[in-house]
């Protein structure tokens, strides 16, 4: 399996480059955040469980 990892400092454009390259590139976009992160308001405050992040 081939992909392309990017990865930088929190608000540094991480997440819109890796959308345009697997956009233009054909690749599908995972946003490790959503793996490790619950959906909160503010974000970024609750992790799963890691036995539950690594069965996904």
């Amino acid at each position: 399996m081939r992909g392309i990892m990017v990865f930088g400092a929190a608000g540094s454009g991480t997440s819109t480059l890796g959308k345009e390259i697997a956009r233009l590139l054909g690749f599908i976009h995972i946003e490790t955040d959503d793996l490790e992160f619950k959906k909160t308001d503010p974000p970024f405050i609750q992790k799963y469980a890691r036995e539950i992040v690594w069965r996904r």
